[in-house]
């Protein structure tokens, strides 16, 4: 019997893979204050407060991080487990459980520690592929875009753009194959018949006797 997965945070992981390989600096900081204050883990109020002072550097450097560990997630996964594993470094909390609306949540205490932004982050990001899983991450099939996306459908691309692109160049290389005669190798010897079928020879080549 298979696994059941939490699809309670597929709609969160969709939408951020989506932002997190554009370069709207804009789209990307409401997308990671969504995973901080939306994400499985019960953000601290600090840590919303910090993030709100971030400037478009900070906001950046720590989209690339997120994107580059789900790239080493999937690219680990696709081969079969052989390579680098993909780390992300954990400042020191404290991992807890807190009691919301009558429900408990897991939670992060910074307790003597400031928890920083970055940390709280990747922990929110950690959670969602644990609990949705990365089997429906995939990169795309184009040689010539490598971009990240969340597999709804059968599909290899990420989006229907890159999809028409491979087709059409595709489609151009097997219309030159149609059009170009497969050439014969310089040194194949092709009978020539004279007379009878019985009777031939091979063509005279300068420099043999």
């Amino acid at each position: 019997m298979s696994k059941r997965r939490d699809t309670t945070w597929d709609g969160l992981l969709e939408p951020l893979i989506g932002v997190l390989e554009g370069d709207d600096l804009h789209r990307q900081r409401a997308t990671l204050r969504s995973l901080l204050v939306n994400g499985p883990l019960r953000c601290p109020a600090d840590v919303i407060g910090q993030f709100t002072a971030w400037d478009p550097v900070e906001v950046g450097v720590t989209t690339r991080e997120l994107l580059r560990f789900l790239r080493d997630t999937v690219r680990l996964r696709d081969n079969d487990g052989r390579g680098l594993r993909p780390r992300m470094e954990i400042d020191n909390l404290t991992l807890s459980v807190a009691l919301e609306h009558g429900r408990l949540v897991p939670a992060v205490e910074n307790g003597l520690h400031r928890t920083s932004v970055r940390t709280f982050l990747f922990l929110q990001l950690w959670e969602v592929i644990r609990r949705v899983g990365v089997d429906t991450l995939r990169q795309c099939a184009a040689p010539d875009c490598q971009r990240l996306f969340v597999k709804t459908h059968r599909q290899a691309f990420c989006t229907e753009r890159c999809q028409k692109r491979i087709s059409k160049r595709a489609l151009r290389a097997a219309a030159r194959r149609r059009r170009t005669p497969p050439r014969r190798p310089a040194d194949q010897d092709v009978p020539v018949y004279w007379g009878k079928a019985a009777d031939w020879k091979r063509p005279h080549r300068k420099g043999q006797t």
